[in-house]
């Protein structure tokens, strides 16, 4: 069932917004163990890796096979959208013009950040959405990478993680500043699907998302997160319009959304009591709103990020889930934990 715009905007964001706030105190082992002391394990849906098997070949292996999307009128060579130091830019239209850090990089060791996160800045699964992010924060969060501050969570080497950190190392703070300031102003955007389910379609980790296999058939979800690509093809061309389509356990929006609220009217009453002495008020737990108080607690104990108050582990699992905190939430949020924003969700239950 589709939902109308007006509750999509607060059901999903209110949903994710939850999920990448959980408190977190320092940068630690993802094996740290909770306060009731058992060994806490990071869950493999969190970080899906490719690792051994082999990825399908959506595109094929013929570089100089021009390509199309539905939503384009312009065509590149599957080289050119493999090409990291020169964005296939299937939409030019919906952004301003990008600086040269944002297209072509700088070689041979800091790749245009328009490859992954998009030329407009919407970002993929396997990464991040960065339209719309306050610029101190944006330029924060990358020298964070850079002196490992900010590392992921994954209990497993994760490619988008080792990447990052490699660009980090490399970027010239002026380069730096230059990206920050054009993704500030670009809208930050996305549409995709959240479905609560008690199932999900067969699926096959890649790096940092999944691919649902032809075929049919599905597995229980249990309480995970399970994030993929509706048409491989379309996301190896890094199309921006790309749809994805994440699986979450049934209940979960509703939660999110009533954490959200609760946050929002505690803000409320602040803003209007103003300097009045009282005690502070607890702040919700969003971990164990979300996943239960068993799975919370032991969020709580793995560190992905440190500064200011850290993103958890789940921070890296459903980036589309988290696009979609309205950009208001997503700039005050984002000077402490960033979460997502989408401007047009849909949601449905199977």
């Amino acid at each position: 069932m589709r939902m109308s715009p007006t509750l999509a905007n607060h059901v999903l964001p209110a949903f994710v917004a939850a999920i990448v706030t959980c408190p977190m105190a320092g940068a630690q082992s993802p094996h740290a163990a909770p306060a009731n002391g058992a060994p806490f394990e990071v869950p493999a849906w969190a970080f899906p890796v490719l690792g051994t098997a082999t990825a399908p070949q959506a595109t094929g292996t013929d570089t100089s096979v021009v390509a199309t999307v539905p939503t384009s009128h312009a065509s590149f060579s599957v080289g050119r959208t493999r090409n990291r130091f020169d964005v296939a830019d299937w939409n030019p239209a919906t952004h301003r013009a990008a600086p040269p850090i944002v297209m072509h990089g700088r070689k041979p060791a800091v790749m245009a950040c328009g490859f992954c996160h998009l030329a407009d800045g919407r970002g993929r699964p396997e990464n991040a959405m960065v339209a719309g992010l306050p610029v101190d924060y944006f330029v924060q969060q990358v020298k964070d990478m850079r002196t490992r501050a900010r590392r992921s969570a994954s209990p497993v080497p994760f490619p988008s993680a080792a990447a990052m950190e490699a660009i980090a190392d490399s970027v010239t703070d002026a380069e730096l500043v230059e990206a920050a300031r054009y993704f500030a102003r670009v809208r930050a955007r996305r549409e995709s699907r959240v479905i609560e389910s008690d199932s999900v379609p067969k699926f096959m980790p890649l790096n940092g998302l999944s691919t649902l296999l032809p075929g049919g058939g599905r597995e229980p979800l249990g309480d995970r997160l399970v994030e993929a690509t509706v048409d491989l093809r379309r996301h190896e061309l890094h199309d921006p319009m790309a749809e994805y389509v994440a699986y979450v356990p049934r209940g979960s929006l509703a939660r999110g959304r009533a954490l959200a609220d609760e946050a929002d009217q505690r803000r409320q009453r602040d803003q209007r009591e103003g300097g009045q002495d009282r005690a502070p008020r607890p702040e919700p737990d969003p971990c164990s709103a979300i996943v239960g108080p068993d799975t919370g607690e032991q969020l709580r104990h793995v560190r992905g990020v440190q500064r200011g108050g850290a993103i958890s582990l789940l921070a890296a699992v459903a980036p589309n889930a988290k696009r979609s905190v309205p950009r208001a939430r997503r700039r005050r949020r984002a000077r402490s934990c960033s979460a997502r924003r989408n401007p047009g969700p849909w949601a449905q239950g199977t």
